[in-house]
């Protein structure tokens, strides 16, 4: 195996990866946020939703 293999095989193909696993968390976690701010927009809806029929 030549030198440039190796290099790449051992240090340029981790950090390529490790890159995009860090780019999928992120993206999980921008949709988690967006989804649990719509569930509680939702839930908060509701409560004044029954609070006005209880009134």
């Amino acid at each position: 195996m030549s030198c440039f293999n190796s290099i790449l095989l051992y240090y340029i193909l981790p950090i390529m990866v490790m890159s995009e696993i860090k780019e999928s968390i992120e993206s999980a976690g921008e949709k988690m946020k967006r989804g649990t701010k719509k569930t509680g927009n939702r839930m908060e809806e509701g409560a004044e939703e029954t609070k006005d029929k209880i009134d």
